[in-house]
């Protein structure tokens, strides 16, 4: 974009008499006192547009405020919100373009009327829908917005003003606009977004579009900008969607589960007339849902075609679907997960894979389906959202916690026994298996992922493999960790194929598109897969699972469709022994029906064998009855608060931590702290290693292999977690 410097009352145009005209507004005064102009007041002078071709006739007299005529005041109000809505859409042709220009002329003249406009806009319900007065009064309030929120003092430039800059410069066709920013402007105008979005942003866009080919016109000759409105603050659940939210802007979230893959669609349409050859029919907007109810005329000779698509003139933007599904941790027990139907246009397309937690920004609508008529025989309507923004987001981020959360944190972490405190705290209503408590503690907090140098990934993340006879628990501790993690997928070995665990890419009957769908390991990304039942697993299956477990990613290649997906989790799996009944005689290989490749793949084996102990079996009887006759508040304040310093006393005491807490704190761990292994602990590792390497050679169990002394530095950075240290010991 060229660049050139302007003096301050001068301004470029095409036109020879658009300098004189900019002389007759005083552009440094914001009366509207000011804005009189000079002769005769028959020989109107035109500010011309000629972005389009077209000349518009924005005269002196049109834009001159009228304060002498003796007016009442709803006409003088309903004047100049006419006046505000012409100069506030006014489009100028600058043909070396420069910023300083634009405010000259365009800023100024919405300067001047943006604080007349009538206050009291109606409340945005449908009765005020076709009211064009308030729509008008709505864009000279976005405008308004744009130029003069947040103005810098140094350069008198707005905030969305130096953003519109940046994506001229860049060639971007989106804005990124702050509903709190817009919220804070003006109210009425969010308002209006919440209620009536397809009336409030096309006109949005048209205003950003005006502004940036006033700025550099050839950047967006076959192009459009669309704002995109991002923290939305009400964010809903798919099964808290009703038909009151139809037509609404609305915030969903859930989990990517499918994707289609992106196609062309007609955005504006021209037609070429094969009898004249015109080729200036249009231009016409299309939209997916509705029939194409266009009535082509020629222009030209009037005639009803036939007519072609004119490729050179006609617009495209892609197009692609994608399926959410409702989080894990928001499902109500009992109930199986809704899904929804998102619609993807232009540079939101490939934006998000299938296993993205994602909250989607848009417009809820409603189409009527012929197929699902056709099948119940009565009107029936499918859901759909028309994404505007699309924001990733992990489960929890560090601006939602308090001060006095961290505060407690790094208390927590200096507690002398802070790792058997956290043991202490898992599966509390489980009596004993403290080793299988503390390797679902490390599982929680987890290693760091990591980049070779040969540009392969480590995982950082710690695999458990729990093998035990029925009846020790192996499910119940599945459950709690599901009930703990915010993020987790759970399915079993006997209701899950391989291609339920990793992905599959299935034909849309009905259209014959092809599409990813994504499978358990993939949901899970970035969280905890956990299998239970995992020797009823095929053999087929559980290799399908070999790529997901180490290199946690899944290569799909069918269909045309090639795609890597990110799995990115833990695995824990819970599995039973040949005959049900774990042998000290044999081998581990031999008391379970699993591979060798995909046991090495498991960071810890816990071993779980009901041995009949008179004391053992005395004390979990009475921890199980015990359960079962009292009651524990959880909100005891007076067990819960330290009195003296605002600590809560389960911090300082050995009692255990309260799940809400326990959950913030692992998250906190897992997402702020990064331990690395000093060289002096290294030796300690290596040694650790090779001695058991020697052990296990000789005992004929399985062999130790490096991928064993990967998992032991995953499993001190674990433990150097918990403490919330930078250091692994």
């Amino acid at each position: 974009m060229n660049n050139e410097t302007f003096n301050e009352n001068e301004a470029v145009s095409s036109d020879d008499n658009f300098e004189s005209e900019i002389s007759d507004y005083e552009l440094e005064d914001t009366n509207h006192e000011d804005l009189e102009s000079e002769g005769d007041e028959n020989e109107e002078e035109e500010i011309v547009d000629d972005i389009d071709g077209h000349d518009i006739g924005y005269t002196h007299q049109d834009i001159k405020m009228i304060d002498n005529d003796p007016l009442e005041e709803n006409d003088e109000d309903d004047m100049l919100e006419t006046q505000a809505f012409q100069i506030g859409s006014m489009k100028i042709n600058i043909d070396k373009p420069s910023l300083n220009a634009v405010e000259a002329v365009r800023a100024s003249l919405v300067d001047c009327l943006v604080n007349e406009i009538p206050q009291k806009i109606p409340t945005a319900y449908i009765s005020s829908f076709n009211n064009e007065k308030s729509i008008q009064s709505l864009k000279i309030i976005f405008e308004g917005f744009l130029w003069y929120f947040q103005v810098n003092e140094s350069t008198g430039v707005g905030k969305y003003i130096k953003l519109i800059q940046q994506c001229v410069y860049n060639e971007d066709n989106f804005l990124v606009i702050d509903y709190r920013d817009l919220n804070e402007f003006d109210q009425r105008f969010t308002n209006w977004l919440i209620n009536f979005p397809d009336t409030v942003l096309p006109f949005c866009n048209e205003i950003v579009l005006s502004i940036a080919k006033a700025i550099n016109p050839s950047v967006y000759v076959k192009k459009a900008i669309a704002c995109r409105i991002s923290n939305f603050p009400f964010s809903l659940r798919i099964r808290e969607i009703t038909p009151g939210h139809i037509n609404k802007f609305i915030c969903v979230e859930g989990i990517c589960i499918k994707r289609t893959e992106a196609s062309p669609q007609l955005k504006i349409v021209y037609y070429k007339c094969l009898i004249c050859g015109s080729e200036i029919n249009g231009p016409y907007r299309i939209t997916i849902h509705a029939e194409n109810t266009i009535k082509k005329i020629c222009l030209d000779c009037q005639s009803k075609g036939p007519f072609l698509v004119s490729q050179e003139n006609t617009v495209y933007e892609n197009y692609q679907q994608i399926v959410l599904q409702e989080l894990t941790s928001t499902i109500p027990p009992g109930d199986i997960p809704n899904q929804f139907t998102v619609e993807l246009f232009g540079s939101l397309t490939n934006v998000i894979k299938p296993g993205d937690d994602v909250l989607v920004t848009g417009q809820y609508e409603v189409h009527q389906s012929i197929s699902l008529v056709s099948k119940a025989g009565f009107s029936l309507f499918t859901q759909t959202l028309k994404a505007n923004y699309i924001q990733k987001r992990k489960s929890l981020r560090i601006k939602d916690l308090s001060p006095t959360d961290i505060k407690i944190f790094y208390k927590l972490s200096k507690h002398p026994q802070i790792r058997q405190k956290l043991i202490k705290s898992i599966a509390p209503a489980v009596w004993g298996n403290q080793f299988i408590k503390t390797a679902l503690v490390a599982t929680l907090f987890g290693g760091n992922r990591k980049l070779a140098s040969e540009g392969h990934n480590i995982r950082g993340d710690i695999n458990v493999l729990l093998i035990g006879d029925p009846g020790m628990g192996k499910s119940q501790f599945l459950k709690y960790v599901e009930h703990i993690f915010p993020k987790t997928i759970l399915t079993t070995g006997k209701g899950a194929s391989g291609v339920g665990l990793t992905a599959v890419v299935k034909r849309n009957t009905a259209t014959g598109e092809w599409s990813l769908e994504a499978g358990a390991f993939v949901c899970a990304d970035q969280g905890i897969c956990l299998i239970d039942e995992f020797d009823k697993m095929t053999e087929q299956d559980r290799v399908s699972i070999h790529e997901a477990m180490e290199q946690q990613s899944i290569t799909i290649s069918k269909a045309g469709i090639v795609a890597s997906l990110q799995a990115r989790c833990s695995v824990i799996a819970a599995a039973n022994p040949i005959g049900d009944k774990y042998n000290p005689t044999l081998n581990l290989s031999r008391n379970v029906d699993l591979s060798g490749p995909i046991l090495s793949r498991f960071d810890i084996i816990c071993i779980i064998r009901d041995k009949a102990f008179p004391l053992q079996d005395l004390n979990l009887a009475n921890h199980v009855i015990n359960s079962h006759i009292f009651a524990h508040s959880a909100n005891d304040e007076k067990a819960f608060l330290n009195s003296q310093k605002g600590i809560p006393r389960w911090v300082i005491n050995d009692n255990i931590i309260p799940e809400e807490y326990l959950t913030k704190y692992i998250m906190y761990a897992r997402e702020t702290c990064f331990p690395k292994l000093q060289p002096q602990n290294e030796s300690k590792i290596v040694n650790f290693y090779t001695t058991l390497r020697q052990v296990t050679a000789h005992s004929g169990n399985m062999p130790m292999t490096v991928r064993n002394l990967e998992s032991l530095l995953r499993i001190s950075t674990a433990f150097a977690k918990m403490r919330l240290s930078p250091v692994s010991k």
